[in-house]
């Protein structure tokens, strides 16, 4: 039976108390009009569905669908009031966001409007403290998904109203953060994208550098290594990851045998690539903790010659527009591949040595700064997240005027 806001502040006594869910809030699901009737959409009541709440995040004001009155009389979606926590019940299961508005929902998320003992950011920042565990609660069948009344069973450690509001505003602080960080590594990300395609198509050149660029084919730059394997060691493999994932050690298979394929030595710093995946950004510089590892023909590797600097090579393989265009130079049935040979005819349009430097000099640094606000990315979302666990449990407690006061667990 729900407990009515006298019952609670008389069992708080500024104590915390265990309440479920469906006590301390209403709980409902929403729906999804006809799609084949157009005049139920195209109103201005905002409804939301799961890649509305993917997309958007913590706050959800607008969707890319809105409904009309009609649509909403005339179906089993629900309006919710402005401050209700939206529960993704399918598909991303977990996923919490806060209504801007009052909107609708699908099917796939629950409404929980929160009554007047519980904070509705309080409540936003427990669920999603709840995610990594949440799927196994789940009913499982061809997909996991929850349900209202699995919800509703939530076991919640709920502080005195006062007390969750600071524990929401401090955890509010630190998304704040995370967003401003998010927004930094954005723009750092898209300062890179565009120095690099100013700077390697020589649109823009760097203070003391004139002249016209030579056009050379990669022969020019690059020679193939064909080094034999004596050890041919099934535990010292190479692969190259998709999507400019750089290289890694490849886990030995448990079918391999020693001697079975031909494999070549890799040296420090070589170029090399994935036959069948270089269109698709599979390629990259041999790192120094795997010199010496091996790998099929399938990933062919190239030594720099001395008129061209391997990570300016690098950066310029890595536009988009260049690397796609490569797949139209694959051959073979079935699975194409990218043979060295053609490879190498591929033209490309260099600066001098010193150029080539400048630039990658340039590049690094911007990407050295990238990388800087990664981590601090991470370091973020990590403490956050262990703050979470100390303050949503009472482990560690916050009086009203938010500042920390430790207890004993």
């Amino acid at each position: 039976m729900s407990l009515d806001a006298n019952e609670l502040k008389s069992a708080f006594s500024g104590q915390w108390i265990d309440v479920r869910l469906g006590d301390v809030a209403s709980i409902g699901s929403g729906g999804t009009p006809k799609s084949t009737v157009s005049e139920y959409y195209g109103g201005n009541i905002p409804w939301v569905s799961i890649s509305d709440m993917t997309k958007r995040g913590k706050w959800i004001g607008e969707t890319d669908k809105c409904l009309t009155e009609l649509g909403l009389s005339n179906s089993s979606a629900r309006l919710y009031p402005k401050n209700t926590i939206l529960y993704a019940m399918y598909g991303s299961i977990g996923e919490c966001s806060i209504a801007q508005a009052d909107l609708a929902s699908s099917q796939a998320i629950l409404g929980i409007v929160p009554s007047d003992c519980l904070d509705f950011s309080y409540l936003y920042f427990y669920l999603c403290s709840l995610k990594d565990n949440v799927k196994s609660l789940g009913q499982q069948g061809t997909q996991a998904n929850l349900n209202a009344a699995i919800v509703k069973d939530f076991k919640l450690k709920l502080p005195p109203i006062e007390e969750q509001k600071a524990i929401a505003k401090i955890l509010s602080t630190w998304d704040v953060s995370i967003a401003t960080t998010e927004q930094l590594l954005t723009n750092s990300q898209a300062r890179k994208k565009g120095l690099m395609q100013v700077l390697l198509t020589g649109e823009k050149r760097l203070p003391g550098f004139e002249g016209e660029w030579a056009v050379n084919a990669l022969s020019d730059c690059l020679s193939e290594s064909r080094i034999h394997s004596t050890e041919n060691n099934p535990h010292k493999r190479l692969t190259v990851r998709l999507h400019l994932n750089g290289i890694e050690a490849r886990a030995c298979r448990g079918t391999e045998s020693d001697g079975a394929t031909a494999h070549f030595v890799r040296r420090s710093g070589q170029f090399i690539y994935g036959k069948q995946n270089i269109h698709k950004g599979a390629f990259g510089l041999v790192p120094e903790c795997f010199d010496m590892y091996e790998t099929s023909q399938d990933i062919p590797a190239f030594d720099f010659k001395e008129n061209c600097h391997s990570q300016w090579l690098l950066y310029y393989c890595a536009q988009e527009s260049f690397y796609q265009r490569l797949e139209a130079k694959m051959t073979g049935t079935g699975s194409k591949r990218l043979n060295p040979a053609d490879f190498l005819k591929t033209h490309i349009a260099m600066p001098s040595l010193r150029e080539q430097l400048a630039i990658a000099s340039v590049l690094s640094d911007a990407e050295k700064e990238i990388e800087a606000l990664q981590k601090r990315l991470e370091c973020l979302k990590q403490e956050k997240k262990a703050l979470m666990q100390q303050l949503l449990t009472g482990k560690r407690r916050l009086a009203v005027d938010t500042e920390l006061t430790e207890e004993a667990a």
